[in-house]
Parts: C-alpha cells; structure tokens; sequence
C-alpha cells in the first residue's frame, strides 16, 4: 500500500504532525471533520510510549471511524514515522 512518495516524504524532510494529518486526509481520498483526525495524535502518542497495543491502537481507530481500514492507513503512516526515527539514530 505504501506508496514511493510517502516514503520520500516521510524521510526527506522533518513531517510535522499536523503534516501527518495532511497525509492521512490525502490517503483518504475524503475530508473528515478536523476533530476526528486530533483524536489520532494522542493515540499515536500513546503507541509510541507503548501504553497502548497496536492490536488496541485499531480497536479505537475502528470504534471512532467505523471501519479498520484507516487504522491500518494511521499505522503505516506510524511505521514510515518510526523507521525515520531509527534512521536518523543509526546516522549519528
């Protein structure tokens, strides 16, 4: 699913999170309401600190948007963040 220009971008540049956000609305295909899309910050925060399973992480992704799809597209997003992360470590 991932695509080569998500790569890139994801690596080449510093992505913010409200960047992020831009991405997950692009991947999409549709506009959702800004208040939806902010409730994934926090969750992705929490995965990332391991308060909460990746397992958990789409339980409440798909409770909040009704369908397990977009968190498989939030955690592919996630994974290309972390692999960066790892990635500009393993540099210095």
């Amino acid at each position: 699913m991932t695509t080569t220009w998500l790569k890139d971008l994801v690596f080449s540049s510093k992505l913010l999170e409200k960047d992020a956000l831009t991405v997950l609305r692009y991947l999409l295909g549709k506009s959702l309401p800004a208040e939806k899309y902010e409730i994934f910050l926090p969750l992705l925060l929490k995965l990332e600190d391991e308060k909460i399973t990746k397992e958990d992480f789409l339980e409440e992704v798909t409770a909040l948007m009704g369908y397990r799809e977009f968190g498989s597209i939030v955690l592919e997003l996630y994974h290309l963040m972390e692999a960066k992360s790892h990635f500009k470590k393993s540099r210095q």
